[in-house]
């Protein structure tokens, strides 16, 4: 014959109605999401227009070597600045001999309008 302390190690070691009451149901399981329900999400396939990790090193080494132009062409424009200054003085120094040559044939003509007035 089975006695209540038979009974109370059986449900130590078997679980009881109301143990299982807190385990899910199927009720509970609907509500969860199914292989079908998720079809409506990203696939793999639509993952692949999405940037991966190794497509960003690959970018990033691309934006480092257009920072290294960007370098150079502004050690060109500093290069160009100085030919623009360089040449600017030449030209400005050409137009001083100019101005020099000029006014020396104006005293020439002015001295010899002088000359032949008298």
């Amino acid at each position: 014959m089975i006695t209540d302390a038979d009974i109370a190690k059986l449900q130590q070691v078997f679980a009881t109605k109301d143990d299982l009451k807190s385990f899910a149901t199927k009720d509970d399981l609907k509500n969860f999401a199914t292989k079908d329900d998720l079809k409506s999400f990203a696939t793999k396939k639509d993952l692949q227009k999405f940037a991966t990790k190794d497509d960003l090193v690959l970018m990033e080494n691309g934006i480092r070597r257009d920072m290294a132009t960007k370098d150079d062409i502004r050690s060109l424009r500093a290069d160009m600045s100085d030919f623009k200054e360089e040449i600017i003085g030449c030209i400005t120094e050409e137009i001083l001999n100019l101005h020099e040559v000029f006014g020396r044939h104006d005293e020439r003509i002015q001295s010899l309008e002088v000359q032949h007035a008298t």
